[in-house]
């Protein structure tokens, strides 16, 4: 686990600011995935572990900043209408 834990926070310290160009940061998340992509969907199939572990909370930490760079802070969502 500790190898993913360190590239994943590798990768969201480069790009916590946010990115130039998005495609940037998408690859280098579709890089860390490949790389770490059997650890990654054992974790993902069993759910409860990664609880246990406190690891959760963890990767959402790093879900949000990754969307953060590459759309920017939560907003608020725009209202119904304006969605169509």
């Amino acid at each position: 686990m500790e190898p993913l834990r360190r590239d994943a926070e590798d990768l969201v310290r480069r790009f916590g600011g946010g990115a130039d160009d998005p495609r940037e940061v998408l690859g280098a998340y579709f890089d860390l995935c490949v790389c770490h992509g059997t650890l990654m969907r054992a974790l993902l199939n069993d759910l409860g572990s990664l609880n246990e572990v406190g690891l959760v909370d963890l990767i959402m930490d790093w879900r949000r900043r990754l969307d953060a760079a590459l759309v920017g802070e939560a907003r608020e969502p725009p209202p119904a209408w304006a969605r169509w």
